[in-house]
C-alpha cells in the first residue's frame, strides 16, 4: 500500500529510547450513571419526530437527560434504556448534539454524540478502514486503526500532545456515538485521506459502524469488525511485510534496533542458552489475548519462548511482546517469525539471525 502511516515515526522515536518494562494495568472506576451507547448516531438535517435511545447502567428514576447542555423530557425509562424525543429545532441545521445523564447526586456519564448531516455534503464514498499494523480487514479492541477515504480532513497534522485529542484540524471520528483518540488526520493530497485512531477497549465483537466528520461539514461512513484477538506486527517499511519495528537485549540495560542508519536490517547475535538474547516486537491489536499460554511464537519452524505479550504502557494503542530467540538459531540468517494469539496469526515478518 503506497501510504504513510505517520504513527509509525512516533514509533520508531519511542523504540529508540524504550526500556521494555511490564506493562501495569489500572482499573478506572466507571461513571454513575453509565451511558454506553446512543441509537441512532446520525440522522439528516431537517428531520422531525426523532426518538433517541440512550443505553447503559445504573439509570435511576432521577437522573436527567441533556442535550448539548439543555435539560430534555425523557419518554421511557429502565435501569439499562433511556428514550427521549429530539426538539425538531435542534435536527434543523447540521452539526451535532451531545448526550449526557446526569444524576442528582452530581455524577454525570460519559459523552455521547449524534451527527445531524448536512444531506448536501454526504460522501458517497465509503471509507477503507484496516488495522494500522498489517493493513488487515479485522481490529480488536483497543487497536490502531487506519482509516483511508476522501473529504476527510481539510488539513492534515498529527496530534500534539496526550491524551490523546478526539478533535484535530477540525475532524472527528464517532463509533456508537462515541467520540475516537486521534493519532492524525490527513487531506486528499495525494488522492486519498487518511485517519490514524484508537479503538476504544470495551467493544464487543461484531461490524461497527464509523462517521468521520469533517471540518467543513463532510460526513464519511465506514465500517470496522471486531474480533476478540486480532494481532498485527508493525514494520520498518510500512506494509506490513519485512523488518519487524523491535529492539534487542541481553541483559535488561541495554538495548539495540535491528536495523541501521540505512534502514537495513541489523544481523542479531543470539545468545547461548545461559545468556540468551531478548527480542521485543511492536504492534497492535493483542492486548487482551486470553493467557500468555496462548501465545505462540515460531521462527523458522522453532518454538520461541514468549514472556510477555500484552499492552505497551507509554503509547496508546500499541501493543508488546518479547520473547527469547532459541539458542538453536544462532547463524541461521535470515528467517521468518510468526507470532499466534489465541488462534489468529499476525503478519509474518523477517529477521536475521548470525
Amino acid at each position: 500500500m503506497n501510504s504513510t502511516l505517520k504513527l509509525h515515526h512516533l514509533i520508531l522515536r519511542l523504540c529508540a529510547v524504550l526500556v521494555c518494562a511490564l506493562a501495569v494495568s489500572q482499573g478506572i472506576q466507571a461513571s454513575t450513571p453509565r451511558l454506553d451507547v446512543i441509537s441512532p448516531t446520525r440522522v439528516d438535517a431537517g428531520a422531525t419526530n426523532v426518538t433517541v435511545t440512550l443505553s447503559g447502567t445504573s439509570f435511576a428514576n432521577d437522573d436527567k437527560v441533556f442535550v448539548n447542555n439543555v435539560d430534555t423530557a425523557i419518554q421511557t425509562q429502565s435501569g439499562t434504556s433511556l428514550t427521549i424525543a429530539i426538539p425538531d429545532n435542534m435536527l434543523a441545521t447540521a452539526g451535532v448534539l451531545t448526550f449526557e445523564v446526569r444524576a442528582t447526586d452530581t455524577t454525570v456519564s460519559v459523552t455521547r454524540t449524534l451527527v445531524v448531516r448536512d444531506p448536501a455534503k454526504i460522501n458517497a464514498q465509503a471509507s477503507m478502514l484496516t488495522l494500522a499494523a498489517s493493513y488487515g480487514d479485522k481490529a480488536a479492541p483497543g487497536s490502531m486503526i487506519a482509516l483511508f477515504g476522501t473529504h476527510l480532513a481539510t488539513s492534515s497534522g498529527p496530534a500534539s500532545s496526550f491524551p490523546l485529542p478526539t478533535t484535530i484540524n477540525g475532524t472527528q471520528v464517532f463509533l456508537d456515538g462515541e467520540a475516537m483518540q486521534l493519532l492524525y488526520v490527513g487531506d486528499d493530497t495525494g488522492g486519498f485521506g487518511q485517519i490514524n485512531f484508537i479503538l476504544p477497549d470495551n467493544l464487543t465483537a461484531g461490524s461497527k459502524e464509523v462517521l468521520v466528520l469533517a471540518s467543513d461539514g463532510f460526513t464519511t461512513l465506514g465500517t470496522v469488525v471486531i474480533e476478540d484477538q486480532a494481532p498485527g506486527v508493525f514494520t520498518l517499511d510500512q506494509t506490513g511485510t519485512g523488518l519487524p519495528i523491535g529492539i534487542t537485549t541481553t541483559d535488561g540495560l541495554n538495548y539495540s534496533l535491528i536495523w541501521d542508519q540505512n534502514f537495513a536490517p541489523t544481523p542479531i547475535t543470539v545468545g547461548p542458552v545461559e545468556t540468551p538474547t531478548y527480542l521485543t516486537l511492536f504492534g497492535t491489536g493483542w492486548r487482551h489475548r486470553t493467557a500468555l499460554s496462548a501465545v505462540t511464537v515460531m521462527i523458522n519452524g522453532v518454538a520461541a519462548e514468549v514472556t510477555y505479550c500484552a499492552e505497551q504502557p507509554d503509547f496508546p494503542g500499541l501493543d508488546q511482546l518479547n520473547l527469547i530467540i532459541p539458542s538453536s538459531l544462532a547463524g541461521a540468517g535470515s528467517v521468518t517469525v510468526t507470532i499466534t494469539i489465541d488462534g489468529k496469526t499476525a503478519n509474518p515478518t523477517t529477521i536475521t539471525l548470525q
